[in-house]
């Protein structure tokens, strides 16, 4: 992996990290983006750079958990698969959260 392609990855992990972290404090629709930039110490151009909103973090936060619980080696079987799942969510809690705390409406 190229010095530049590993910067990127450290830069996006950064953000969604640090917004991860922020969800643990706050309700999302009060995080703005210039909290996310200070914490993970980038400018907003950089944050640009990568994504158009925060919106777009939270949903490449849920496709790398989704990922996670597909791509992690396992006997398929499901027993597996649930220890996967439980695993992926302990890692993502905060994104779960705010994901059932904006859509609780959606399940009432």
């Amino acid at each position: 992996m190229g010095e530049h392609t590993r910067q990127i990855i450290n830069t996006k992990t950064a953000i969604k990290e640090s917004l991860m972290e922020l969800l643990n404090a706050k309700d999302f629709e009060s995080i703005n983006i210039s909290e996310v930039c200070k914490k993970a110490g980038i400018h907003r151009t950089t944050f640009r750079t990568y994504y158009d909103s925060l919106e777009y973090v939270l949903e490449e936060i849920k496709n790398d958990m989704i990922k996670s619980i597909f791509t992690t080696s396992c006997d398929k079987s499901l027993k597996c698969m649930c220890i996967n799942m439980l695993t992926v969510f302990r890692e993502y809690h905060n994104y779960c959260i705010a994901f059932v705390k904006g859509h609780h409406n959606a399940y009432a």
